[in-house]
């Protein structure tokens, strides 16, 4: 995945200086090449190709899956499996309960 990215990038880079536009500042390209973009929210915004944000996400995915499939998830019964699928499917509601219950919501 990683060559075909450092392709697109360096394409859309030398796409930028034909046409003689602006270049982004050097701590985005530094960020964008190494797949850290989406760490930083407004580093997205700032970068050659907005759009490969969801693959800087997936970066954790990829580095910690295994680990966690062989160690975790392979020892899982059903039971167990259920539970934490509804776990992490709730964990997302999170960010509107929390700010919701002490307050944060209200104008």
């Amino acid at each position: 995945m990683y060559p075909t990215y450092a392709l697109g990038i360096f394409l859309a880079l030398a796409v930028r200086i034909a046409r003689d536009v602006d270049l982004e500042r050097r701590k985005w390209l530094v960020l964008q090449s190494f797949l850290l973009q989406a760490w930083w929210p407004w580093a997205t915004e700032n970068v050659l190709q907005q759009h490969t944000w969801f693959l800087s996400a997936m970066v954790l995915y990829w580095l910690c899956f295994g680990v966690v499939y062989r160690k975790i998830v392979v020892n899982l019964r059903l039971g167990a499996c259920c539970v934490a699928i509804v776990f992490l499917a709730f964990l997302p509601w999170l960010s509107l309960i929390i700010p919701y219950s002490i307050g944060l919501d209200e104008e």
